[in-house]
C-alpha cells in the first residue's frame, strides 16, 4: 500500500475544528502530520484530539521541520497571503477556506505561484461537494443539460457590529455569499458571458442585496439573490434540464419533478450520506477526499485557484454595480 499523504494544517479555529480536522481525519489516504497555531490552547486540543506530533506556534517552522506533501490553511482571508505564498514556495500542494484571499488580483497571484512552484491547489467551495446537490445536478443532466439555475443565499443580520466580515477586510458578498456564486457556475458550466446585477446597501453603510441575472457559454441562465436583511437563513437551489426541475436546500432535502407527472420525487440528504454529522452532509469529508485523490493522481482539484479566480471575477462584476 502507498504512504499516505502527509498533511499540515495552519489553523485551529472553530470552523477547522468543527469541519475540517474532523473530515481529514476520516480520509483513509491522509495522514495529519503537523499543526501550526498562534494559540496554545487551541493548538494544544487540536493536536491532543488527533494524536499529532508536530506541534508549532509557527508555521515557517512546520515547513522547515516536516516532510509534507500539502498543508491545510483555514484562516481569514486578509491572513492567507504570506502563509500561501510561502507554502507554495515550499513546494508544498495547498488547500484553502474560501475566500481564496481579499480579491482576484490576489487569488490570482496564488495561481501563478502554484504554477511556477508545480503545486496542486483546492479553494473550499464545499457546495459543489454537497451529496445532496451532487446526486441530484446528476439527474437532471441525465435528462439534458441544465438551461436555467438559480440560486438564493439569504441571511438574517441584527445588526452592523462590523463592516462587512473580518472588520471590513472582506464585503459579505466576497466572504460568504461567494459559495452561492460559486455554485451557479458550477451548475450552469461554461464561462460567463455577460452578467448585469443590481447591489444595495439596505439600512447598512454597506452593500447587502444583490440580484444577478448571468449568462453562461454553456447556454445556461443563472439567477444570483443573496440578502442579509433576510428574516433567517435560506439557502436553495433550483435547476432545469430537459423535462426535469430540482428545487433543493443545500443540505437536508430536495424535490424533483419530471415532465409535469404529478407529485414529486422527495429525495433526502438522510438517503445518501451519514446526514447526521455536518461535515458528512454539507460536503467537507467529499471536497477532502477528493483533495487527497488528486494528489495522488497528480490531478489539479476542480476549485483550484485558477478556478477560484474565475469565481473572483464573478463577484467583482455583481458588485460593480451598487446602488
Amino acid at each position: 500500500m502507498a504512504e499516505p499523504v502527509r498533511v499540515g494544517f495552519v489553523g485551529a479555529g472553530r470552523l477547522a475544528s468543527r469541519v475540517h480536522y474532523p473530515s481529514l481525519d476520516e480520509v483513509e489516504d491522509a495522514a495529519l502530520t503537523a499543526i501550526a497555531e498562534l494559540d496554545a490552547e487551541r493548538l494544544a486540543a487540536a493536536a491532543d484530539r488527533y494524536d499529532v506530533a508536530g506541534r508549532y506556534t509557527d508555521y515557517r517552522r512546520m515547513l522547515e521541520r516536516e516532510e509534507l506533501d500539502a498543508v491545510y490553511v483555514v484562516l481569514p482571508p486578509h491572513l492567507l497571503h504570506d502563509v500561501v505564498v510561502d507554502c507554495l514556495q515550499a513546494g508544498v500542494h495547498v488547500f484553502v477556506e474560501k475566500p481564496p484571499g481579499v480579491s482576484t488580483y490576489e487569488t490570482e497571484a496564488f495561481a501563478w505561484y502554484a504554477q511556477q512552484h508545480g503545486c496542486l491547489t483546492m479553494c473550499g467551495f464545499n457546495r459543489r461537494f454537497v451529496p445532496l446537490l451532487r446526486h441530484c445536478k446528476a439527474l437532471v443532466e441525465a435528462a439534458g443539460p441544465i438551461h436555467l439555475a438559480a440560486v438564493r443565499f439569504h441571511k438574517f443580520e441584527a445588526g452592523p457590529q462590523d463592516y462587512g466580515f473580518y472588520r471590513g477586510a472582506v464585503s459579505h458578498l466576497t466572504s460568504d455569499i461567494i459559495h452561492a456564486v460559486d455554485a451557479l457556475r458550477w451548475l450552469a458550466g461554461g464561462e460567463v458571458t455577460e452578467a448585469a446585477a443590481h447591489s444595495r446597501a439596505l439600512g447598512r453603510p454597506y452593500a447587502n442585496a444583490h440580484a444577478a441575472l448571468i449568462g453562461f457559454s454553456s447556454g445556461c441562465s443563472g439567477v444570483l439573490l443573496a440578502s442579509r436583511r433576510a428574516g433567517a437563513r435560506r439557502h436553495t437551489f433550483e435547476f432545469h434540464g430537459g423535462d426535469v426541475s430540482v428545487y433543493c436546500d443545500d443540505t437536508h432535502e430536495a424535490r424533483v419533478y419530471r415532465q409535469d407527472c404529478g407529485e414529486p420525487q422527495v429525495i433526502r440528504a438522510a438517503d445518501l450520506t451519514d446526514a447526521a454529522h455536518t461535515h458528512h452532509r454539507a460536503g467537507f469529508l467529499a471536497e477532502h477526499q477528493h483533495f487527497i485523490d488528486c494528489i495522488r493522481s497528480g490531478a489539479q482539484p476542480l476549485t483550484n485557484f485558477a478556478d477560484a479566480a474565475k469565481t473572483m471575477r464573478l463577484v467583482d462584476q455583481i458588485a460593480a454595480d451598487v446602488r
